[in-house]
């Protein structure tokens, strides 16, 4: 995940740190997984950086990591279901690890 301002000058520095990469560690970015989440701009400023990047439109909300990136300020709902997944995970891993002391 990258964040930067958004103009053609920081787009095309980060199009050129994406280049290095590819040269340097000789891995090739997946370009149907790669997203931008744009907002607020207007739709020339938009083209220009679909042109610099060649990545895909991407929508709100989305999960990563399992949590929702939304754009407003998360709320206690929103981790739910990954607050939930954790604690099951927990509850399993103790109740197969632990003895019936342990337990107590």
């Amino acid at each position: 995940m990258i964040f930067c301002q958004a103009n053609t000058y920081s787009i095309s520095v980060v199009g050129r740190v994406l280049d290095d990469f590819v040269v340097l560690l000789r891995l090739v970015i997946n370009l149907k997984k790669s997203h931008v989440f744009i907002s607020g701009m207007d739709d020339d400023l938009k083209a220009s950086i679909f042109d610099l990047l060649g990545f895909k439109l991407g929508s709100l909300p989305i999960r990563y990591l399992g949590v929702p990136l939304i754009t407003t300020r998360l709320k206690h709902s929103d981790c739910m279901a990954l607050v939930e997944r954790i604690l099951s995970k927990i509850r399993l891993w103790t109740s197969t690890s632990l003895t019936y002391a342990g337990h107590l």
